[in-house]
């Protein structure tokens, strides 16, 4: 009742009455500015998470609202984290009401929004955009409120209200406002190092849209993190990691009847580089017997580490170390002890456990694909872009694995013909040479190697070019589409090397004679 009563847009009769009812209750009416202050205070408890949710039963509370059709208050089920944020929301925009020129209630008011707002979209979902929209009122505040609500997010840990500022941000927006501010790196481009991977990918599909043609701050952040998303395979995995791989070989088992792959690996060091490495991993396994580094400083490194900072980790004991799993767990967000699992059950309760600890921030599949090719797309424009800065080739390993991801494949061609590399020619010639892809796929691999040769010339080596040959001149028995295929990659070839015409070329039917490749090889 405190924003009716003291609020000065509230009508007159609403005014009154909240203002009569306040007088019964407290016996004085406060401030404006007492009001403003006590109602951002409960919103920040609750956006902090350091006051209870009342009404909140086994995780769910009560919502309630007028329903227009029945024309009485209805109640409906919500998640105890929902009712949190709408809570924090509503009482901030209350302070804000009575208090619109105070700065620090103002950025609670519109980080509360937007959380709000980002959650009830969908997180990984735009937001809403349409006139009355919290993306258009928080829009109206201005970039520099955005940009703090941005730099409030990254400290508190709330990544969906920092993914929505960045999202109107690059919209409302630009590199000399928000990058090239100051000699250290602004909120937008450290970002590019939070722990939330959609925010993250916020970050750079920002920088993407303003297209900075010089450095910034922080801008060597900007190609691992597309690298990042872009190595994706496409399918669920976890790692593995512990000394005794038939207890290991056990788990991975289990989950293969899931559908899940597993990763296993040996010692600490290689659990660390690989679950940094990957978008894919559900979750990782950590057995309390891991050397090389120990498990202790495993999970440091990894809970250190933006890539890996949020991903569940499970801590395996067997017995006489369980009592050590759980106090190293307590020590870190996001990690379970578990005992070693005996049974198919346990394991299938144990992956539950730690697949829930994602809680509403949970990746599926097709987010992640969609992310890698986003990703892919937006390293591709880059190269394309006058940028000289944005130095493509160390981009190259994560553009070479996407072209060996069937459902990445159409995204990672433009980017592979774009690098210039001896790599990058080669794997677009294999993908061009398979029978096993789909023509469509080899057509516009041939296609991208064609761009590749004329912008950076034939980078195959005599002997790749020799195999070429060999490969067009033994396909005799194979389908007409596949030699046109083959031919096609040998015009490509010989557009760009001088000599003599050869003994067999393309535009005749193929032979088993290899004379056309070694000649051909050694005029190259």
């Amino acid at each position: 009742m405190l924003a009716p009563a003291l609020a000065a847009d509230s009508p007159p009769s609403l005014r009154d009455a909240a203002a009569a009812a306040l007088q019964r209750m407290r016996g004085s009416l406060p401030t404006a500015g007492e009001a403003a202050a006590l109602l951002a205070q409960r919103a920040r408890e609750y956006h902090e998470g350091s006051r209870p949710t009342p009404g909140v039963i086994e995780g769910q509370a009560t919502a309630w609202s007028w329903d227009k059709q029945k024309k009485e208050v209805v109640g409906r089920p919500v998640a105890e984290a929902q009712m949190r944020r709408s809570l924090a929301a509503r009482l901030a925009q209350y302070a804000h009401q009575l208090a619109p020129n105070d700065a620090r209630i103002r950025l609670l008011h519109v980080a509360t929004m937007l959380e709000e707002e980002s959650y009830r979209a969908g997180r990984g979902q735009p937001l809403p955009d349409e006139d009355g929209s919290a993306a258009r009122r928080a829009a109206a505040f201005g970039p520099a409120v955005l940009e703090d609500v941005l730099q409030h997010a990254l400290a508190t840990n709330h990544p969906a209200a920092g993914t929505a500022a960045v999202e109107i941000l690059s919209q409302i927006g630009s590199a000399d406002q928000l990058l090239f501010a100051g000699p250290r790196p602004g909120p937008v481009a450290l970002a590019l190092t939070s722990p939330d991977r959609r925010l993250r990918l916020a970050a750079a599909r920002a920088i993407t849209r303003w297209a900075p043609k010089q450095p910034f701050p922080g801008a060597g952040q900007l190609i691992p993190t597309l690298a990042w998303f872009a190595r994706t395979r496409g399918t669920p995995r976890v790692l593995l990691a512990g000394p005794v791989a038939a207890d290991l070989r056990t788990f991975a088992g289990a989950l293969a009847e899931r559908k899940i792959e597993a990763d296993v690996v040996a010692l600490g060091s290689d659990a660390t580089l690989s679950a940094v490495g990957s978008p894919d991993y559900l979750y990782v396994i950590l057995d309390m017997q891991l050397t090389r580094p120990p498990v202790d400083l495993v999970v440091q490194q990894l809970r250190r580490d933006p890539r890996s900072a949020e991903l569940p980790i499970g801590l395996m004991a067997r017995d006489g170390l369980f009592p050590a799993a759980e106090r190293l767990a307590r020590n870190y967000r996001g990690t379970l002890a578990l005992p070693r699992p005996h049974r198919d059950e346990a394991i299938a309760w144990q992956s539950a456990q730690l697949e829930a600890l994602w809680g509403e921030n949970t990746v599926d599949d097709a987010e992640r694909l969609l992310q890698a090719t986003e990703a892919l797309d937006m390293i591709a424009r880059w190269a394309k872009s006058e940028a000289a800065w944005f130095e493509l080739r160390k981009a190259e390993p994560a553009v070479l694995s996407a072209l060996r991801t069937p459902r990445l494949l159409p995204h990672a061609l433009e980017p592979a013909a774009l690098l210039g590399t001896p790599a990058s020619q080669q794997e677009l010639v294999r993908l061009a040479s398979e029978e096993a892809t789909p023509a469509d796929a080899r057509s516009a691999a041939v296609e991208r190697f064609a761009e590749s040769v004329k912008k950076h010339g034939i980078l195959l080596t005599a002997a790749e070019i020799e195999q070429q040959y060999n490969r067009y001149n033994q396909s005799a028995a194979s389908p007409p589409e596949t030699q046109k295929i083959l031919g096609a990659v040998l015009d490509v070839i010989e557009s760009r090397v001088k000599k003599t015409p050869p003994a067999n070329p393309p535009t005749q039917p193929p032979t088993a004679d290899p004379s056309r490749g070694k000649e051909s090889a050694e005029e190259k």
